[in-house]
């Protein structure tokens, strides 16, 4: 077998002191002050750039001090929470009235767009209008932006997303002026240039007059159009309709809308998600005279519906929900989650053709506490980060809990605390930072007014991690001869905490077929292979080798976007001393086939030190599981995870492919948890072996192979 080996000159990157000041703070009463001038700050949002940067936005009334003024400003922070704008935040949007309710999403291009609504005259004749803008916070369509629609009445909830080629869709309910019961439903698209398709004002789904209209969502057809829901009482009770438009603007279901649940009682329309074939799931709850139900209908693109008349119910209570709300993860798995009257916070995850996955639902917090506003991102790994105010400490404060795809709930139970300081919070906000944590950003009273703070909390439920990115860029390099590339780091010093792990970022590495690759990294006399045995496809964007990811690399398929565990740990290299040169070499088997570095680099990962084993954590696993060991194959030493959802006696066991027992690792009572074990084979011979976990009726077996 032939390889190659990637090959560049030996350029040395070093970070200064400047740069790498700590910025982001680990005590939840203290947090990270983002704007604090007089006045009050609120209406709070995030996105991120795709890059480890996020932008933070806020209703500011600094310039306009009464309740019917407000700009909209915000503030960019670096991976360690430096601001990268002015202190305080930069006027995005100002001018006489007030400028408020800002909806913002990613361009992902790592730029963002911006929408806003308008007043004058106190609070009516509300106008709607949008933004696009640079990550330097530069205007991209004029000075003034768009005005989506003005004139004809207010505009109010306005939701945003967009199309597979990034353009910009826009959903909104218009109040006719002098009429408090002749309602619209309009829909807008914008392209990445500014032009407006869908006429100057917006098109028209639902033109029939004197009826309540409500609560429109939005998603994309994946052709360019888009699928808008809503509420509507055309028929006395409030039901569910739904309208497709094409991508030039034309109305291609029936004329008001397609109805999507005419049943007695009433819906309220909630989400849309796009089934990923043209169509879509819609969401609603549904209200009747002793019960309240969640329900989901999928409808293809010519707007048949799959689920029965009346769609399929998810969840029936006997009692009003709190909230609930669905989102996607990265994986586009469907995930559910809701607050009850008495105050706990649950999750389901829900198929695409509406059955739910889990035997049971998640409890996410059950203190009987919570507030409101549950606040959610999809984690870089897998699964949601969710957020919500809390009542526990009697003010609303802000607690967050990751739940992965396998219904685990992966930090403390009942939250991890991202805000206890004794004053009020609201308007809180969550996005993913790419490192499979989150940021989040509030209004916070501890100062006299309305003030915005924001807090990170890394993928491990810790607060005021920070990061130190080393990276090479615009390398464009062919994979074809045998010098490695090689990065000096010099890392500032310790205080207090330490460094708790290292991520790889590969970005990008453009190849036709991945599985021809081999990469290692080398330092401080210690080489590993990070990525090996893949089962193909095609190259490396914005890809995060992590040992806390969940999804192991080579089990996954390309291409690869998000955070991975690598092949082999990246723990073997905490020991050393992390200053000085590191060496990344990729091998190809193929000659016949090269690729193109482009851009790779080192995260470290600087905070409060714990032990990647989650032995007596306290998370509460909702249904049984034995993981692949990981690495896989190893040599000499492999990890073994698993959970627990009840207590009781619990085995594991390691077999020779004989069926003889060669190790017994665990042979114990056991309480609820997740459980790490590592396996060391130095007595052992090369070959395949099988662990079999037994808890309770729970009986599951794995293979793992051994090569020394």
């Amino acid at each position: 077998m032939k390889y190659k080996s990637f090959p560049l000159l030996g350029i040395f990157i070093v970070l200064y002191s400047s740069f790498i000041i700590p910025q982001w703070v680990s005590d939840p009463t203290t947090n990270l002050a983002v704007c604090t001038v007089a006045q009050t700050q609120r209406e709070t949002r995030l996105c991120n750039d795709g890059a480890g940067n996020i932008f933070i936005f806020w209703r500011d009334y600094r310039n306009e001090p009464t309740i019917f003024g407000g700009d909209i400003f915000a503030q960019k922070l670096d991976m360690l929470g430096m601001p990268q704008w002015v202190n305080n935040g930069t006027s995005l949007v100002s001018g006489f009235g007030g400028q408020f309710d800002p909806q913002v999403l990613n361009d992902n291009e790592n730029g963002f767009y911006l929408i806003w609504r308008t007043t004058s005259n106190s609070f009516k004749d509300y106008t709607l209008h949008a933004q696009r803008f640079t990550n330097n916070g530069n205007k991209m369509w004029g000075t003034s932006g768009i005005t989506v629609q003005s004139g004809l009445g207010t505009v109010t909830y306005p939701i945003i997303t967009l199309d597979e080629q990034n353009n910009l869709l826009i959903t909104w309910l218009l109040v006719h002026i002098g009429s408090n019961n002749d309602l619209g439903i309009f829909v807008q698209k914008i392209d990445k240039n500014g032009a407006v398709k869908w006429g100057s004002s917006g098109l028209a789904l639902n033109t029939l007059q004197g009826i309540l209209k409500l609560s429109p969502q939005i998603s994309n057809d994946l052709n360019g159009g888009a699928i808008v829901v809503w509420s509507d009482n055309r028929n006395s009770n409030s039901d569910i309709y739904a309208q497709r438009v094409s991508s030039t603007g034309i109305k291609l279901w029936q004329e008001n809308g397609l109805p999507i649940c005419e049943k007695t009682g009433s819906q309220n329309a909630n989400n849309i998600i796009s089934d990923d074939n043209g169509g879509a799931l819609i969401f609603w709850e549904d209200v009747q005279e002793t019960s309240y139900n969640v329900c989901v209908q999928r409808i293809d693109s010519s707007g048949n519906k799959l689920f029965g008349a009346d769609g399929k119910v998810l969840l029936n209570s006997s009692a009003p929900l709190g909230q609930y709300e669905f989102l996607l993860d990265k994986n586009k798995e469907i995930f559910l989650f809701w607050s009850t009257l008495e105050g706990n916070i649950y999750a389901q995850k829900v198929d695409y053709n509406g059955n739910l996955i889990w035997a049971n639902p998640v409890s996410i917090c059950t203190t009987q506490n919570p507030g409101s506003n549950l606040a959610l991102a999809k984690s870089d790994n897998n699964g949601i980060i969710i957020s919500w105010f809390d009542k526990r400490n009697v003010n609303n404060d802000i607690y967050s809990q990751w739940i992965s795809a396998d219904g685990v709930a992966r930090w403390n139970n009942n939250g991890a605390a991202i805000c206890n300081e004794t004053h009020e919070q609201s308007d809180c906000a969550v996005v993913e930072d790419k490192s499979g944590g989150a940021v989040l950003a509030w209004a916070d009273m501890r100062n006299g007014n309305f003030d915005i703070y924001t807090q990170n909390v890394d993928v491990r439920g810790k607060l005021g991690s920070n990061k130190y990115l080393y990276r090479k860029n615009g390398l464009n390099k062919i994979i074809s001869n045998s010098t490695p590339d090689s990065l000096l780091v010099t890392l500032p010093i310790l205080e207090g905490t330490g460094y708790y792990s290292i991520t790889v970022l590969l970005d990008t590495i453009i190849h036709p077929a991945v599985n021809e690759l081999a990469i290692t990294l080398t330092h401080a006399g210690i080489t590993d292979t990070i990525v090996y045995n893949l089962s193909g496809g095609q190259n490396f964007m914005n890809t995060y080798l992590d040992d806390f990811a969940l999804n192991l690399i080579s089990t996954s398929a390309a291409p690869f976007t998000g955070i991975y565990k690598p092949y082999n740990p990246l723990s073997s290299f905490m020991n050393s001393d992390l200053n000085g040169e590191w060496i990344i070499t990729i091998e190809d088997n193929n000659i016949a086939n090269n690729g193109t570095l482009k851009s790779w680099g080192l995260v470290f990962n600087k905070g409060e030190i714990t032990d990647i084993e989650y032995e007596g954590s306290g998370i509460t696993p909702n249904d049984f599981s034995l993981e692949q060991n990981y690495p896989n194959p190893f040599n000499p030493s492999t990890t073994i995870r698993y959970s627990i959802p009840e207590p009781g006696k619990v085995t594991l066991k390691v077999y020779d492919i004989l069926g003889r027992e060669v190790i017994t690792l665990r042979n114990e009572e056991q309480t609820t948890g997740t459980y790490e074990v590592k396996l060391n084979a130095n007595t052992l011979s090369s070959g395949v072996y099988f662990y079999q976990l037994r808890a309770g009726s729970y009986i599951q077996t794995r293979k793992m192979i051994l090569l020394k």
